[in-house]
């Protein structure tokens, strides 16, 4: 029995592959997932233009359920 010889160092480099890609895999998924530090003034100044825009958006709908409707009369 040749291959129980090499048997625990061909496991040793299989778990330490498997590892390292598992670690790799790990971080590349934070980075993706989770957005990079942004101060609070930052934070506040992208949440306002949101709100600014979902505004707008709000307005234009309005806007466009009253015209179907006056010209539904």
């Amino acid at each position: 029995m040749g291959i129980s010889k090499y048997e625990f160092e061909i496991m040793d480099y299989f778990v330490l592959v498997i590892g390292i890609g598992v670690l790799i895999a790990v971080i590349i998924v934070a980075c993706i997932c989770f957005p990079p530090y942004k101060s609070e003034e930052e934070w506040e100044k992208i949440e306002n233009e949101r709100d600014e825009r979902d505004a707008e958006i709000y307005k234009k709908k309005k806007e466009a359920e009253g015209m179907m409707m006056s010209s539904l009369e």
